[in-house]
C-alpha cells in the first residue's frame, strides 16, 4: 500500500473518530475525552502529520501514540482489548 493511501486511510479513520469524539464531548464533560490513543506497528512519528496537527491546533484535541510491537502484536492487541486499554485508533498496514 503507498504512503498516500496509507495517509488517507488514517485520515478517514481520524475523522470518523473526531465526530464521534466531539458527540461525546457535548453529552460528557470528561476530562480524558479530548485525548485520543493512536497503537501503531511502526509509526511513531504519525504525530508529525499534517492532519493530526491540524485537529490539535483546531479542535484542541491531544494525540497520544501507542506503540504495538510487531513480533508479538496479536497477543498484544487481545490484552489490550481484554485489558480496556485498546486505543482509539489503530493504524497498520499490510
Amino acid at each position: 500500500m503507498t504512503l498516500t493511501k496509507r495517509l488517507i486511510l488514517i485520515g478517514m479513520a481520524i475523522l470518523t473518530f473526531f465526530i464521534g469524539t466531539l458527540a461525546v464531548m457535548q453529552t460528557s464533560k470528561q476530562a480524558d475525552a479530548s485525548v485520543i490513543t493512536i497503537g501503531t506497528l511502526d509509526n511513531s512519528e504519525i504525530l508529525e502529520y499534517p492532519i493530526i496537527k491540524q485537529a490539535e491546533e483546531r479542535l484542541g484535541i491531544k494525540f497520544k501514540v501507542v506503540s504495538i510491537p510487531q513480533e508479538n502484536w496479536a497477543t498484544k492487541i487481545r490484552l489490550m482489548v481484554a485489558g480496556g486499554t485498546f486505543p482509539d485508533v489503530v493504524t497498520w498496514y499490510d
